[in-house]
């Protein structure tokens, strides 16, 4: 880099004529000093070559921290895909489970009314089959009588009324006696059947209820197992968010503050070759270095961590 600084040499090599130095080392010390002040001192255009580089770092920074932020919002955005993913999963397991449940629950209810129905066709048969049994043995006993009493009255021919009025006494109350035990007999089955009934009854609806009781403790376990799972996949993701913008910046801090460090050191060398190569005279008015501003430097937002969503 070659640039060009007003130095009178003539006027100053005059001087030193005048001052009583020969005038060949004073044209030697003039030539030394503009080689001098070419190779050390630093320009206008040294200046700006130094703004566009600063320039360009933190351009570079400014499309490192977007990338940055790309990625952090692109991770994001994947662990959403992932709990809806994972919350979908879960409410088809749930569904598959509910549709079991009620297969088998429907199930469980046939074979209860299966079981039912075969037990009272048992019981018709059963009663059926007694009346059945009973009714032979009166007819039996009724025939046994009518050949006893017909045997009895041909045997006995010569034989009073009276006998006859006695037999018919007794057939009679015979008749009433098996008469009421029938019945007795008959209400007494009907008894059981009606107790039986009822047993059934009441046994068949403490099942519903257990069975009820039962599906509804489970459907409130799985929904706070749920409310847990979203809870916590919330609170990973709020974590995760939080640490990824902690990241950020404190990337951004540091990257300024490399920045600032940068400046002051080749700030200090400016001035530590001003103040160790000042310039000859101030009647040559070298040209004024204009002053560089620094970019002001942002502050950092403060950093809040999540706050963990309740789980209800």
């Amino acid at each position: 880099m070659s640039t060009t600084i007003a130095f009178d040499t003539h006027t100053y090599v005059k001087k030193l004529r005048d001052a009583g130095v020969d005038e060949r080392q004073a044209e030697i010390q003039a030539e030394a000093l503009i080689a001098l002040v070419e190779d050390r001192l630093v320009t206008k255009q040294d200046m700006l070559m130094l703004r566009r580089d600063l320039a360009n770092v933190e351009a570079s920074l400014k499309r490192d921290l977007k990338e940055m932020d790309v990625k952090a919002e692109m991770r994001l955005k994947e662990m959403d895909v992932e709990a809806a993913t994972r919350f979908r999963e879960m409410d088809a397991k749930l569904e598959t489970r509910f549709k079991e449940m009620d297969v088998e629950a429907a199930t469980r209810f046939r074979e209860i009314d299966a079981k039912s129905e075969m037990r009272f066709k048992e019981m018709d048969v059963e009663a059926a089959t007694r009346f059945r049994e009973i009714d032979a043995k009166f007819v039996t006993r009724f025939k046994e009588v009518d050949v006893e009493a017909a045997t009895r009255f041909r045997e006995a021919d010569i034989k009073a009324e009276t006998r006859f009025k006695e037999l018919d006494v007794k057939s009679e109350t015979h008749f009433k006696e098996l008469d009421v035990k029938s019945e007795t007999r008959f209400k007494e089955l009907d008894v059981k059947s009606e107790t039986r009934f009822k047993e059934l009854d009441v046994k068949s609806e403490t099942r519903f209820r257990e069975l009820e009781a039962k599906s509804e403790t489970r459907f409130r376990e799985l929904d706070v197992k749920i409310e847990t799972v979203r809870a916590e996949l919330k609170r990973d993701i709020e974590a995760t968010k939080f640490e990824l913008r902690k990241d950020i910046e404190t990337a951004k801090v540091e990257t300024v503050k490399w920045v600032i460090a940068t400046g002051i050191v080749i700030l200090g060398g400016v001035f530590t070759i001003n103040r160790y190569f000042p310039p000859p005279s101030p009647i040559l008015n070298p040209p004024v270095a204009q002053e560089m501003q620094w970019p002001a430097v942002p502050k950092p937002a403060p950093l809040t961590p999540p706050v963990a969503p309740q789980a209800r």
